[in-house]
């Protein structure tokens, strides 16, 4: 819960439809900084949190409100 919520995070993060998974890989390589995938957008409201087996992982707090 800590990673997700504290701290100062400083990694870029970015949304990019499914059909350019191959060419940002392609990136990745060709540039040798790291591209990780951590979720996906779906339709409805708010943000969930899986774990490794797909289960909702409640979180108490939430992170910085930018203002």
């Amino acid at each position: 819960e800590a990673v997700l919520t504290g701290g100062d995070d400083y990694e870029l993060v970015f949304t990019a439809p499914p059909d350019v998974r191959q060419a940002l890989a392609e990136v990745a390589l060709s540039t040798g900084v790291a591209i990780t995938e951590i979720g996906r957008i779906e339709e409805g409201q708010g943000v969930s949190v899986l774990d490794s087996t797909g289960k909702p992982v409640p979180l108490m707090r939430s992170g910085y409100a930018h203002g």
